[in-house]
């Protein structure tokens, strides 16, 4: 066992390693760091990949609201939930065109994106005004861990955007 665990450090572990050493060679010739180029690759990557992920799961939800309007009492509750999802996905449209645009401004976008998605799971509680709806109904087993670990996990990717030379130089518009 543990010598998967050596020669999987020793797959993973060389490569990483000889690319962090190559960049801080280019980055001591003075080659200045900018372009979506390393973690910003990753992470413009990543962006786009759950703004593809949150559009499915709307569209993979949409078959389930539209059979609940047919409840009166679940309209109101549902619009508020609807604009709330209409918003995060505005938010992540436009997240999306200023990262590769460049905009400087990109972070300040990024910041509402993540306080939306943190704020976002607290609009479902309107959903308890419907007869019938319980909170278990709302929330799955693995939601809220989901939900806490996208919160840390945003935080981190805007604490990168925060101290990155490369971001730095790259949002230059």
């Amino acid at each position: 066992m543990v010598a998967y665990g050596l020669a999987a450090l020793l797959v993973v572990g060389l490569p990483v390693w000889l690319v962090i050493r190559l960049r801080r060679r280019a980055a001591v010739a003075g080659e200045p760091l900018r372009g979506f180029g390393g973690w910003l690759a990753l992470f413009a990557f990543l962006l786009c990949l759950g703004f593809v992920r949150y559009v499915a799961e709307l569209v993979l939800a949409a078959p389930d609201v539209l059979a609940a309007l047919d409840n009166a009492a679940a309209r109101g509750p549902f619009a508020v939930v609807g604009l709330v999802s209409l918003a995060t996905m505005a938010l992540y449209l436009w997240a999306i065109v200023t990262l590769f645009q460049r905009k400087r401004f990109f972070r300040k976008v990024y910041a509402a994106l993540w306080a939306l998605s943190f704020v976002a799971p607290f609009c479902l509680l309107v959903l308890l005004a419907v007869p019938g709806v319980r909170v278990d109904s709302l929330f799955g087993d693995g939601d809220l861990v989901q939900w806490i670990a996208g919160s840390i996990g945003m935080g981190l990717w805007y604490w990168y955007l925060c101290v990155s030379t490369r971001v730095r130089n790259t949002l230059v518009n």
